[in-house]
């Protein structure tokens, strides 16, 4: 079981959500995965939420720290 961490900040344009799909089919059902994005911008977490659920991911929680930054922990689930 692997501990997978994606810290995303700054613009996110097509090229970026393509490496970040990328990213997440390294992920495999036994392994915990947290992402980490800077600010609150709703927009950027709705598709990253839409990502996560393509890819057959399940999200267990999402938080707002002292940091500003909003984290999201997921697992894929088997198919």
């Amino acid at each position: 079981m692997s501990d997978y961490k994606l810290d995303i900040s700054g613009y996110l344009g097509l090229n970026e959500y393509s490496n970040i799909n990328d990213y997440m089919d390294i992920v495999d059902t036994s392994d915990k995965f947290t992402i980490s994005l800077e600010g609150k911008n709703e927009n950027e977490t709705g598709i990253i939420y839409a990502m996560l659920k393509e890819k057959g991911f399940n999200i267990k929680k999402r938080e707002i720290r002292d940091d500003n930054k909003v984290y999201i922990f997921a697992n894929k689930v088997k198919n």
